[in-house]
This record gives structure tokens, sequence and C-alpha cells, in this order.
């Protein structure tokens, strides 16, 4: 968060309990966001199937656009 602040980008990180993509959703419709940055961790398909995606729901639930960046490990 420092880097961005320093860069001028006005950033926030929350910690919210529930549902992941809800919350997500909720959360940035609620303060009216611009992006919505998230993390992903390179599941693909059997995994990806059974484990679900966060970072789907959320890309097929909303119009504010999405930022995934994927884990380098």
């Amino acid at each position: 968060m420092e880097r961005l602040s320093a860069a001028g980008i006005h950033a926030t990180s929350h910690i919210l309990w529930g549902n992941p993509a809800d919350r997500i959703l909720t959360y940035a419709e609620m303060e009216d966001a611009d992006l919505i940055v998230l993390g992903t961790h390179g599941r693909s398909g059997w995994e990806l199937f059974v484990l679900g995606s966060v970072a789907e729901a959320v890309l097929s639930r909303t119009a504010i656009p999405v930022l995934t960046v994927r884990n380098r490990g």
C-alpha cells in the first residue's frame, strides 16, 4: 500500500468474512470501486471445477473492471 501511495495511487485493502465472491462484490459496489484486483492461485482443469474460483465468480457477476494477478509460485 505504501508503494502505491508513493506512486500517487489511492488504494485500500479490507478483511471481510463470509462468501468471498459475495463479499467482494457487495463491498466493491458499496464503495463505488473503479477496479477490483484479485490474486489467483493458478488452478485449472479438474481442480478448478472441483474447488470453484472466487475470481471466476466475481468476473461473471460484475460490470466493474477486474484485474487478476497470478501467484508466481
